[in-house]
């Protein structure tokens, strides 16, 4: 199972000059290319994690996952924003990206402090290292960090359905339900105990769908 890590990494790799050779100069995105770039850390963590040979490393690998995993719903926040027709103001920007640091922040006290995780362990599982963790009392914020995402998302879109702003209503469905898909793909990886990583798949096909829809709507980007 290490290496389909492996191979999910790889094909990440592939999403970096599939922009380049897509993406329009005028109308490129830089939420998109660091979209990209951060799906490709998040499986190099994944990775990472799955040939780890000690619990010191795994937690290494992990943060390296969590570097991405912060960023992700960020650039998929600012990207579905932009295709509706909306922009923010540059402190917007700062203070989200000043959240993501902080979330970082408290991961990256996992080794150190119990405020995260409490405890870790590591399996082998079908040939790869799972890292398994004991809770603490700050990792609820992850996923009051995600969740809060989500909700943005489909505000932002129910929004646009309504006040028909920036893609037309048949567009803002095809995001709304690519963004409820992934939140029910999210859902069922929280909720369901695999060994396998099913967000390592999720993230590079979110990822490639987001590159589809700017390449279809950029027209309407204002």
């Amino acid at each position: 199972m290490q290496y389909t890590y492996g191979v999910i990494f790889l094909l990440s790799l592939v999403l970096l000059p599939l922009y380049f050779l897509f993406m329009r100069k005028k109308q490129s995105e830089p939420w998109l290319f660091v979209l990209f770039v951060n799906v490709a850390i998040v499986n190099l963590g994944y990775t990472l994690v799955a040939f780890s040979k000690t619990v010191e490393f795994a937690l290494f690998a992990n943060k390296v996952t969590y570097l991405g995993q912060v960023i992700i719903p960020l650039c998929m926040f600012m990207i579905i924003s932009k295709l509706c027709g909306y922009t923010y103001n540059k402190w917007v920007t700062g203070a989200l990206l000043g959240a993501a640091a902080i979330m970082f922040a408290i991961i990256c006290t996992t080794g150190y402090l119990d405020w995260y995780y409490t405890d870790a362990t590591i399996e082998n599982v079908l040939g790869a290292t799972v890292l398994h963790k004991e809770y603490g009392i700050l990792h609820p914020t992850n996923l009051i960090y995600v969740i809060s995402y989500f909700v943005a998302m489909i505000v932002v879109l129910c929004v646009s359905l309504f006040k028909h702003k920036g893609t037309s209503q048949k567009q803002a469905c095809i995001m709304l339900a690519f963004v409820v898909g992934n939140i029910g793909l999210w859902c069922i990886q929280k909720a369901v105990p695999w060994a396998f990583e099913l967000l390592s798949a999720i993230y590079p096909i979110s990822a490639f769908v987001f590159l589809c829809l700017w390449m279809m709507l950029q027209d309407y980007v204002h």
